[in-house]
């Protein structure tokens, strides 16, 4: 049996994207996930969904043990630290794992001391005259860090600094030197507060910090007033919960992400092929006998577009046909199987589809609906009652999903989530069972994509605050920016 391979992978705290491509590559290939308590759960998401996952409370000999036990055994395990891998328990773990001749790669991750000061808008200057500095380790030169660097970047208790301060004043530091101080630096409650080194001990506790911050103290910290991008964005501060399937839910998470979101992901299902291709299959090899095809969904666009495909076919065969398409996503579906959709009802819901197709259908026009399991039956019903011969067709099924639910549940009791998107029923209802009722989301946002979406989560008990305009991703995303921008104004 070939032997495994080890990756000790670093990991910035806050911001998943900060991740490396070869770090996500290394998560992505694990057959074993071991990780510290403080990395992301986005990054644990990464994983295969046959990967096992191991929390360490205390690295060292016995955690090196277990991963060369698994990598003997042929499995390929992920270290994920959280921090920088040799600053943390790599470095006595990463020798115990070599002396055993295994296959080793090490992958370092942005370091917080780099990464907070980007995120609240504050310069470094130059790499050559700036200093790195953990001020937990003993033995630090203050005296000639005082004057032999332009910058310091110092990670550091926020109860350290008037010790810091003052030592640095001493040794020569003007007390007039420019201070920005980052607590939770890159997460989406990142404050900053800037000072002077001689005033920096009251200003964080007039300003309440505390805990573990990233000090910057320089005259390069001066620069924040023109470069503070993040802590601008319309959605910073807040948390967004996308309960999508999975293989659809990066594009709406990306689209929070450029307006200062941050996610958490919990898929509340998940498609499926339905329990036989049979009926579909048979449709599609009698497509020459339908006028019309009507997808309702990206995925039935998908599924149908494989069986075509898998019955030797392909999309010259629907040239005698018309092609009715429910929303632009799936118009674009299928535009990228080479299959232009002929109409696309203005309200991007199946319930719009008739009255659309109406004034198009002759009696007696033969329709194959492409459609979920949980799809509304009544469509196919109201196309019948217009003189349509349907064949309501299941091209995939749409499955209620697992998820970390004790890790939501506990954001939610910490008030971390402040919107929860749906964007069908189908996730409402799953997202429900899987909390055990609507309770654990008071207070939280609700978000909803379509007016069926909102019926079905008013159904249930819930408040509807925010309703997309345009029953699209960019549509929910600027209908939940649009709320935080009068939410916030309220708060002020």
């Amino acid at each position: 049996m070939a032997e495994g391979m080890v990756f000790l992978v670093g990991t910035t705290p806050g911001d998943p994207g900060l991740m490396t491509v070869r770090g996500l590559q290394a998560i992505r290939r694990a057959d074993l996930l071991v990780y510290d308590p403080g990395v992301s759960q986005s990054l644990l998401g990464e994983a295969g969904p046959a990967a096992s996952k191991l929390a360490v409370v205390e690295p060292g000999a016995v955690v090196a043990m277990l991963m060369a036990g698994a990598a003997a055994a042929g499995r390929t395990v992920c270290r994920l630290y959280a921090g920088g891998p040799l600053l943390s328990g790599a470095a006595e773990e990463a020798p115990a794992l070599a002396a055993r001749g295994l296959a080793l790669e090490i992958i370092p991750c942005v370091l917080p001391e780099l990464a907070a000061p980007v995120y609240a808008g504050v310069g470094l200057g130059r790499p050559m005259n700036l200093a790195l500095v953990d001020a937990a380790a003993p033995n630090i030169a203050w005296p000639q860090l005082a004057t032999g660097v332009a910058t310091i970047s110092a990670r550091l208790d926020v109860a350290q600094l008037p010790a810091i301060a003052g030592q640095l004043m001493a040794h020569g530091r003007p007390a007039d030197t420019p201070v920005a101080v980052i607590v939770r630096g890159t997460y989406v409650d990142q404050r900053t507060v800037t000072s002077t080194l001689s005033r920096v001990g009251e200003a964080v506790a007039e300003a309440g910090l505390q805990g573990e911050a990233v000090a910057v103290i320089g005259w390069a910290a001066t620069k924040r007033p023109e470069l503070n991008w993040y802590e601008t964005k319309p959605l910073f501060g807040r948390c967004v919960l996308v309960t999508r399937a999975r293989s659809q839910a990066s594009s709406l998470v990306d689209r929070l992400a450029d307006v200062g979101g941050r996610t958490f992901e919990f898929p509340a299902i998940v498609t499926k092929a339905p329990e036989s291709y049979g009926p579909l299959d048979a449709a599609i090899a009698a497509i020459e006998t339908y006028r019309w095809v009507v997808v309702t969904s990206p995925n039935g666009a998908e599924h149908f577009q494989a069986r075509l495909m898998a019955s030797g076919r392909d999309v010259r065969a629907l040239a005698h046909l018309k092609v009715a398409a429910v929303g632009t996503a799936t118009a674009k579906a299928l535009a990228c199987a080479g299959i232009r959709a002929d109409l696309v009802p203005p309200e991007f819901r199946g319930a719009a589809l008739p009255a659309a197709m109406a004034p198009l259908l002759r009696p007696g026009d033969r329709v194959l609906m492409a459609r979920a399991n949980l799809a509304d039956p009544a469509v196919a019903a109201d196309l019948r009652a217009l003189g349509a011969v349907v064949d309501d067709v299941v091209a995939y099924r749409t499955l209620l999903e697992g998820g970390d639910v004790a890790g939501l549940q506990a954001a939610l009791r910490r008030g971390e989530i402040h919107y929860a998107t749906f964007t069908s029923s189908s996730t409402v209802t799953s997202l429900l069972e899987r909390l055990g009722g609507r309770e654990p989301l008071a207070g939280v946002r609700i978000a909803c994509m379509g007016p069926e979406t909102k019926k079905a989560a008013e159904a249930v008990g819930l408040t509807v605050h925010v309703l997309a305009r345009q029953v699209t991703i960019d549509g929910l995303v600027n209908a939940i920016v649009e709320d935080a921008r009068t939410f916030k104004e309220a708060e002020q």
